[in-house]
């Protein structure tokens, strides 16, 4: 493949990454910005699809289902952003935003009618992102030399 077109299909590998990123971060501020009633109407639907739903409610199955929320949306947006810019400056920033991000969704929770700021969720926030970003990090450092062996830019050609 010549440079030309590997560059190319890099570009648009990199715009799809980042739309995806966007989409994971609207879903992230819709999802988190709901009133509580919504949420509540949303839980109600998606039981009423699982079948056994009232035994899992009746458990303790689904008591921090919350914090799996919190944890999934900030790992798929630590992912995200690590895998379009790691290894260059935006990466911190777009990390330091994501948290800042974190600490403005629980602040506006404490006014929406049915929810409550809460420190556990923001906390919750941090280590999904954690997890996210380290885990692509390892990735991309796997998928690295295959990459380069396989576009011919390794050493095995000496």
């Amino acid at each position: 493949m010549s440079a030309g077109i590997q560059s190319a299909a890099y570009r648009v590998s990199a715009a799809r990454w980042k739309l995806m990123f966007l989409l994971a971060l609207w879903v992230t501020l819709f999802l988190l910005l709901l009133p509580g009633e919504a949420i509540l109407s949303l839980k109600i639907w998606v039981a009423s699809w699982l079948p056994y739903a009232q035994m899992l409610d009746e458990s303790s199955v689904t008591d921090n289902s919350d914090k799996w929320v919190h944890f999934s949306l900030f790992a798929v947006l630590g992912a995200l952003a690590a895998r379009i810019w790691l290894g260059q400056r935006a990466h911190n920033a777009a990390l330091l935003g994501l948290v800042a991000l974190a600490i403005g969704t629980e602040c506006i929770q404490h006014f929406i009618p049915g929810r409550s700021a809460s420190f556990g969720d923001f906390a919750i926030d941090i280590v999904g992102l954690a997890a996210g970003s380290i885990v692509m990090q390892m990735r991309e450092r796997r998928a690295a030399p295959a990459r380069l062996s396989a576009s011919g830019g390794g050493s095995g050609g000496r």
